[in-house]
């Protein structure tokens, strides 16, 4: 049974054009279609987590390659929320769907899984069941569910005959809902002899920093025509009234020192500054030549308050060590990351992220690092969504 095209589109591809309801791949193809303004949330274990950390102390995108296809996109891969927990399991992340996934109202949701399934010798069937139940759900919510291969092992005489059988599955199954697959196992794979390609292994089972940056522009191939264009709220004019970091397109340089007004010079390397045009504004560019952490900063303390929903974004270029762009609480340590430890070159990237204030937070440090090499950034904006009630 096929869905209406009308139905998809109107974000119910759960009502079928004619017949009783049966789960989704009992009724066949969905049609499946852009998704405009794309919300990913991404589902999945470890490999999927990748370098991001979230606590109550700190929110740190790291070289996931779902924060590369989101930087690389220039956000029209939105991720809203990585699902990746180390160590789940297919039936695992099953039980969390409803808070870690449908809650976030997504629009796209890439599903990565079976690598705990095959390595604690979950029977293949019990795995095929939780993915059903996994894409189920995730077409109930009206979102286009991405499957993803499961990567290869440096151990395939053990496990590689499930993987690949998991992987032939997973194939079949996104041909018969007619869905995005993206093969991760084929980016990653030796050919001669089944296991992780040396250039991309972190660990046997994890693909590395080079990995995840392949991955993440791979993501971004494969869903060129699923995603909608970005909505990311870049400031368009240095005077934005509701942007709190003033001259946040680096226009103006009163002291002609290479560094925007105000900022000022943050860490102990040595390094020069420079202003070039953007296609917005100017690119604020800092080259460091010795140390690390070294960059431009500044305070805001007005404008925002403990509390506060606040949402950062902006553009970078790398072509040096371990960049950074982050936001950090006055008064209470909290730290969120939208850019930490790239140290690949990045042409021009975008961030987009959220996040709360928290309790006892005065104000809050914005700051660009890096190490040694080249880095810039513009058109940087901080908006306070409750005080804009959009929160």
């Amino acid at each position: 049974m096929r869905y209406s095209p009308q139905a998809w589109q109107n974000g119910n591809p759960a009502t079928p054009l004619n017949g009783p309801r049966l789960t989704h791949l009992e009724e066949g193809v969905v049609r499946a279609t852009a998704a405009p303004g794309s919300r990913v949330v991404v589902l999945g274990d470890s490999i999927t987590l990748g370098g991001e950390t979230h606590s109550g102390t700190a929110d740190t995108l790291s070289n996931s390659w779902a924060a590369w296809a989101g930087w690389l996109s220039g956000q029209r891969f939105h991720v809203v929320k990585n699902a990746g927990v180390s160590g789940d399991r297919s039936d695992q992340a099953l039980a969390r769907f409803s808070t870690d996934v449908a809650a976030y109202n997504p629009t796209m949701v890439p599903i990565l899984l079976g690598t705990n399934d095959i390595n604690q010798s979950v029977d293949l069937a019990d795995y095929f069941a939780n993915m059903e139940a996994i894409i189920d759900a995730t077409l109930d919510i009206g979102a286009l569910p991405v499957l993803i291969t499961v990567p290869p092992r440096s151990d395939p005489s053990t496990y590689g005959a499930d993987i690949v059988t998991a992987n032939i599955w997973l194939r079949q199954v996104a041909d018969r809902l007619n869905v995005p697959l993206i093969d991760f196992f084929g980016t990653l794979v030796d050919p001669s002899n089944g296991q992780f390609q040396s250039g991309y292994n972190q660990d046997g089972t994890h693909p590395n920093t080079a990995a995840r940056l392949v991955l993440g522009q791979q993501v971004v191939d494969v869903l060129e025509p699923f995603l909608g264009p970005s909505l990311t709220p870049l400031p368009q004019y240095n005077d934005d009234p509701h942007n709190l970091v003033t001259n946040g397109l680096f226009l103006t340089d009163s002291n002609a020192d290479g560094r925007a007004d105000p900022w000022a010079t943050t860490g102990a390397g040595s390094q020069t500054q420079s202003l070039d045009a953007a296609a917005v504004g100017n690119w604020q560019n800092w080259n460091v030549s010795s140390g690390s952490v070294t960059g431009i900063s500044r305070n805001i303390t007005s404008g925002v308050a403990a509390g506060d929903r606040l949402r950062f974004v902006g553009r970078f270029k790398n072509d040096g060590a371990t960049m950074r762009a982050q936001v950090a609480a006055i008064g209470v340590t909290y730290q969120n990351r939208a850019v930490d430890n790239v140290s690949d070159e990045v042409v021009d990237g975008i961030w987009d992220v959220e996040f709360t204030l928290p309790t006892g937070a005065t104000g809050v440090t914005v700051s660009f690092t890096g190490g040694v090499g080249d880095h810039a950034v513009s058109q940087v904006g901080l908006y306070n969504l409750t005080a804009l009630g959009l929160a």
